[in-house]
């Protein structure tokens, strides 16, 4: 006979590592079920120290920059950049998380956000996206946005000299 760690009654185990009885054995698991679920839906890996927040799948570390959360530290630093060059008057205009919407013969198939929209001094738009790494989702939106839109230049990681061609 072993006493339930959880009630502090006395119970018949069904294995050498039961610690509760059968009724508190239920209820344990079941919250510990619960507690859980709610770490894996909150993005928790477990480890051997424990629990820890996972970052997005490419380790992105997020940055604010002037109270604005950017998805990584390459993007707010491209932000501060081109937020640089509006201040010297170099840029009319910068939209972060420019959303564009892909519609054919009418009908609307997505919607892909773009890091920056910016518009030079003479009214002209530019598409600026930073990316670390390409991948298959982003090439087809890539390739979807030179076909729909090729009169809109769409640079990628430019340096400076690209964004005021």
């Amino acid at each position: 006979m072993k006493i339930c760690k959880n009630c502090n009654k006395e119970y018949k185990p069904n294995s050498t590592i039961q610690k509760y009885c059968n009724k508190c054995n239920y209820e344990v698991n079941k919250k510990q079920t619960r507690e859980a679920m709610k770490r894996k839906s909150a993005g928790m890996i477990k480890t051997w120290g424990g629990y820890y927040r996972q970052r997005n799948k490419y380790m992105a570390k997020p940055k604010e920059y002037k109270g604005r959360q950017y998805h990584s530290g390459q993007e707010a630093d491209d932000a501060m950049w081109l937020d640089l060059m509006v201040q010297d008057g170099r840029l009319k205009e910068v939209k972060p998380q420019h959303k564009i919407r892909f519609e054919i013969n009418g009908k609307h198939l997505w919607t892909h956000i773009i890091d920056f929209k910016v518009t030079l001094p003479d009214g002209r738009e530019k598409m600026v996206e930073t990316k670390g790494f390409a991948t298959e989702l982003w090439r087809r939106n890539y390739k979807l946005f030179q076909a729909l839109y090729p009169d809109i230049p769409y640079l990628v990681n430019p340096n400076e000299k690209e964004v005021l061609r």
